[in-house]
């Protein structure tokens, strides 16, 4: 159902299920655009960038590297 209450899609359940609603579960048809500090170049990190919140980031090193 779309936030309006249009577009209702109806479901048949399994023959072997009981036939109780238990729950429901609304999602988005698509994900929202994201973008965090380490998607371009990788952050400028030489090994592995970490997205950080408020769009920053933290360069590490892997375990017996430099």
């Amino acid at each position: 159902m779309t936030k309006s209450g249009m577009g209702v899609q109806l479901h048949d359940l399994p023959a072997e299920r009981s036939g109780h609603l238990r729950g429901a579960a609304f999602v988005p048809n698509q994900c929202p655009k994201m973008t965090n500090a380490c998607e371009d170049s990788n952050g400028g990190c030489s090994a592995i960038c970490l997205p950080l919140p408020d769009n920053t980031k933290k360069c590490v090193c892997p375990d017996h590297a430099n």
